[in-house]
């Protein structure tokens, strides 16, 4: 079975896998956090692998305080000088050993 993971091509680490929490976009090569699982992050198709890329590197969520008890708290997004041709999306064959 094929599947997808991506990497930091500069330090050759993998997007990890993580238990739950925030999402991927906070993810920094060189930061283990112990939300994180030691397996990459396996990704079912190419092109969902792409838009994880492309995400990835518009930066990190923030969220933006209320104005007041009736508005909705926003998001808005962080530039940490990343760029998606940072990373790369591998292809991986993915085989039951018995």
């Amino acid at each position: 079975m094929k599947v997808f993971a991506i990497r930091h091509k500069e330090h050759q680490i993998f997007m990890p896998q993580y238990k739950s929490g925030k999402g991927y976009s906070y993810w920094l090569y060189d930061d283990i956090v112990d939300n994180q699982l030691p397996v990459p992050r396996l990704i079912e198709s190419r092109a969902k692998a792409e838009k994880i890329i492309v995400e990835w590197a518009k930066g990190v969520f923030k969220w933006v305080e209320k104005v007041n008890w009736d508005a909705d708290p926003k998001r808005k997004m962080h530039d940490v000088g990343r760029s998606k041709n940072d990373l790369e999306v591998v292809e991986l064959e993915l085989k039951e050993i018995v």
